[in-house]
């Protein structure tokens, strides 16, 4: 079930029990409201029932002639009858109880025996008392008057008197049964009063319940559903924190059969690409390392390179091209798996894929002309991820889907040092193989950059192989170390930095490195490789590609160095290994986070105490100890601290007599000169072990990093 609908079913159960809830109230309304209409029935019937009384009551007193008595009174229970009727239509009405609705038929019965056992007897007299000498008698006196007048004289009373006492009696006996009828109707009204506030209060409570019902049921759903979206998410976010911090082991294994599941699906997918783009890489510079151990063959590392490519990327062909840079040309050397050329091919090498592939072996390609050219002569990478592209005249060409050199995507990473070209590797994929990844293509140029300082090491070693001069290969050495150090260091609004690296015998085992891991964060670091010439030059080349493939925003220089030493460790020999540091440097918080792996100690001199101090972490060498977890600290900087980073080369330079410089007179030097510029602390270090040296040879290189914070 998706979250949407889960977040559907909560809300459906609110929107039920709310309709639940009015759907209560509605029906105890309309039936509060009969009632009340009962009620006022009641009260109507009540009302003509007094006036009916009163007009009984004064029957005999009232002074008007008999056919008004006879008139009035007949119309007030003709007005009565009519009420009633109306207030028994209300007999069936289903919010009545049985009871109710008997003792409504009862009075309906007993106003019709009340009426015919008296009041139509009493009408009747009444009448025939008008055209009657009783009616002449009495005239406009009332009838009680009249009958009292009667009584009191001495004379032989009147033949009508008796119809004057009959009157009487009847008004009488009305009188008691209509109280009795009026005392039971009084009592039907007031238990219907009852039940409407019975009734009202039962709705209350009823829509209360079921509104405390809803809302307990909606808060424990939802309560439920947050819980195990906060369980799925911490499950999600703790995998993606030991993923950043270059743990793979973690497994995101969630079962919801939502989004999270596919979530825990695709993490796990990016994962295992994330470990196989690392181990491919790792792979292949083992792969390198073990061809150049039998000899540095330009073909077979070429070969290895495009099987790699294929193999690494999912490709079905890959291509390496060399640049001539005399003839301007791109002369095509390996090829591996079901190349596509990406640039028009005569017709009849169109035919297939096979004879197109011979015709790109053949043929050599212009710097500047179609997609790979351009590419090369831009020095920039080219990434089609699908045919959409490809139609637009990307590659100059346009092909059908049915065409057998149709191409579906592509990459092209020029082979690039020290902003020199030396060739391209092209992939491509036909219809139906899928598409290139942006990591894939990310992937692709940390692999060029390492073929292409491979193939530039072959070139150099070639070149002393062919003047069969062993000097050459300091120089050659050397050339490596300097495509490794920063071309320039990356600069920063809150610091000034310098360095500077120079070997003792040509080659040096030392290298620096300063990069910005992201905006505003800059990462540094020192090394000193154990060994001379060009095994140890290929450790530094592995050592600075795996460390700026794996440096991020998310990793701490402990995991990166954590990291370096899973990778290197069991792919170079026994006999080598490194001593390095590393920093990262905060530049919004002034904040550096030091690591160290066996180096010596970051040293900070602290402007404000005007001393320094020496931050240091314990961490075997790289290269020694697999499972070896490194450390860190972290500690902040302000306006005129100075950091810097060593070799042990410069503490050990010693002079003629044999003294050793120390790092104590490094200090004491350092001080000299703390109010400074980066760079001329730098020089000043420099001149100064020119000065403690006197020209004596040295056996250690010596590299030296200054950050000074403004």
């Amino acid at each position: 079930m998706r979250i949407r609908t889960k977040l559907g079913f909560v809300e459906l159960i609110l929107v039920i029990g709310f309709l639940i809830a009015m759907g209560v109230v509605i029906f105890y309304t309309n039936s509060i409201i009969r009632l009340k209409d009962f009620q006022v029935q009641s009260n109507v019937v009540m009302s003509s029932l007094r006036r009916m009384n009163y007009q009984t009551q004064s029957l005999l007193t009232t002074r008007a002639p008999v056919i008004e008595i006879s008139v009035h009174w007949t119309n007030t229970i003709n007005e009565f009858e009519r009420d009633l009727e109306a207030l028994s239509g209300y007999s069936n009405l289903m919010v009545l109880s049985s009871t109710q609705k008997e003792q409504m038929a009862e009075l309906t019965g007993w106003w019709e025996q009340i009426y015919q056992w008296y009041y139509k007897p009493a009408i009747d007299h009444l009448q025939k008392m008008q055209v009657s000498e009783a009616g002449r008698a009495i005239g406009s006196r009332g009838i009680l008057r009249t009958l009292l007048e009667l009584q009191s004289t001495e004379a032989e009373p009147p033949d009508f008197l008796g119809q004057l006492h009959t009157i009487r009696n009847y008004r009488d006996l009305i009188m008691d049964e209509t109280q009795t009828f009026s005392d039971r109707l009084l009592e039907l009204t007031s238990s219907i009063e009852r039940q409407v506030d019975s009734n009202i209060q039962q709705s209350y409570r009823i829509v209360i319940a079921l509104i405390v019902l809803t809302v307990l049921l909606t808060i424990f759903i939802t309560t439920r559903f947050a819980h195990l979206m906060g369980s799925r998410i911490r499950k999600v976010e703790q995998a993606m924190r030991h993923l950043a911090r270059g743990d793979f082991s973690t497994q995101l294994d969630i079962q919801s059969k939502d989004e999270f599941q596919e979530l825990s699906e695709n993490y796990n997918i990016l994962k295992t690409q994330l470990q196989e783009k690392l181990n491919s890489v790792l792979g292949f510079m083992v792969d390198i390392s073990n061809s150049l151990a039998e000899g540095p063959q330009l073909q077979r590392i070429m070969n290895i390179i495009t099987s790699s490519a294929v193999e690494n990327t999912d490709a079905d062909g890959a291509a390496l091209y060399l640049v001539d840079s005399e003839q301007k040309k791109l002369v095509p050397q390996t090829f591996s798996g079901d190349f596509i050329p990406p640039f028009p091919v005569p017709e009849e090498a169109a035919k297939s894929q096979k004879n197109a592939l011979e015709y790109a072996r053949e043929t050599q390609l212009t710097i500047g002309e179609n997609a790979i050219g351009t590419a090369v002569e831009n020095v920039k990478p080219l990434f089609i991820r699908s045919a959409s592209e490809l139609s637009n005249g990307t590659l100059g060409i346009h092909r059908e889907k049915d065409d057998p050199l149709y191409i579906e995507s592509m990459i092209i990473s020029p082979l690039m040092i020290s902003q020199r070209v030396l060739g391209t590797i092209v992939m491509t994929k036909k219809a139906g193989g899928g598409n290139f990844t942006d990591l894939d293509f990310t992937h692709m140029q940390t692999f060029a950059d390492y073929a292409a300082l491979t193939i530039d090491n072959i070139f150099n070693y070639e070149e002393l192989i062919e003047k069969r001069e062993m000097h050459r290969e300091i120089e050659i050495a050397a050339n490596i170390q300097k495509g490794l150090l920063p071309r320039e260091i990356p600069e920063l609004s809150s610091t000034q930095m310098a360095a500077f690296s120079r070997a003792a015998r040509g080659i040096s085992g030392d290298y620096y490195d300063a990069f910005l891991i992201e905006k505003g964060i800059l990462g540094v670091v020192v090394c000193d490789v154990v060994g001379k010439g060009v095994p140890a030059s290929l450790l530094m080349v592995m050592i600075r590609t795996v460390i700026r493939l794996i440096s991020s925003p998310q990793r701490t220089p402990a995991q990166l160095l954590t990291l370096l030493n899973r990778g290197i460790i069991g792919r170079i020999g026994t006999e080598h290994f490194a001593t390095l540091c590393m920093f990262s440097y905060n530049e919004e918080k002034k904040e550096i986070t030091y690591s160290n792996a066996a180096h010596p100690p970051l040293l900070l001199y602290r402007s404000s105490e005007d001393e320094f101090l020496e931050i240091d972490t314990p961490g075997l060498p790289i290269g020694i100890e697999q499972k070896e977890q490194y450390q860190q600290r972290k500690f902040t900087v302000q306006s005129g601290d100075i950091i810097i980073l060593f070799t042990d080369g410069i503490p050990e330079t010693r002079s003629p007599d044999g003294r050793e410089y120390s790092t104590e007179t490094m200090k004491s030097s350092l001080k000299q000169v703390k109010g400074k510029t980066a760079k001329a602390i730098s020089k000043h270090i420099q001149d100064d072990l020119d000065r403690f040296t006197e020209s004596a040879e040295q056996h250690d290189d010596q590299t030296l990093f200054v950050m000074k914070i403004k």
